[in-house]
């Protein structure tokens, strides 16, 4: 298949990446180029690595979480309560995670087909979210954890996310999608 994404769409990703942040690049990179055959449309990275900086700044206007898959692995300090009984005094299970939209493509549609890509075994994604906006729409793509981290350590750190949600109002609340 295609190669359809040069390095330098995976928006702020280190020059000289760990191993482990090389794989789970390149393991999204697969997914993607198996989308964008599907959907015979181009695809357009808008977000990837996300430092700590970053993710407070993005506060201000968004609701971003704070075991990120955007985080590829690097050590965050886990401020919330809750976190930190999870995850203990540092989040570093972090995966992988792209933001992505099609200017030529209703979102609605690509994310339907990314399901059914998951469904039908082409694409081993681990969270697929629709996040539509007043101004904008995106869907955030992952790396499956069950692929880096064992199910049952992911289990009973509460490590393991829903596959397939949908956001109306900027990450501040997610239903399935059905």
């Amino acid at each position: 298949m295609k190669n359809y994404f040069k390095d330098s769409e995976f928006k702020n990703f280190p020059a000289s990446p760990t191993p482990a942040q090389f794989y789970l690049r390149e393991n999204l990179r697969l997914h993607l180029n198996c989308i964008r055959h599907h959907i015979k449309s181009p695809i357009i990275i808008t977000d990837c690595f996300r430092t700590l900086a970053k993710y407070k700044a993005m506060k201000k206007n968004y609701n971003p979480s704070a075991t990120s898959d955007h985080f590829w692995q690097q050590v965050i300090p886990t401020a919330r309560q809750k976190d930190r009984i999870r995850y203990g005094k540092y989040f570093t299970y972090s995966v992988g995670a792209v933001d992505f939209y099609t200017p030529k493509l209703d979102m609605e549609k690509v994310f339907k087909m990314v399901m059914e890509l998951f469904h039908d075994q082409a694409i081993d994604i681990g969270q697929a979210i629709l996040e539509t906006g007043k101004y904008s729409q995106w869907i955030h793509l992952s790396n499956n954890r069950t692929g880096i981290y064992d199910y049952n350590f992911l289990q009973r750190i509460g490590g393991l996310k829903q596959r397939f949600l949908i956001s109306d109002d900027n990450g501040k609340s997610y239903r399935l999608a059905a």
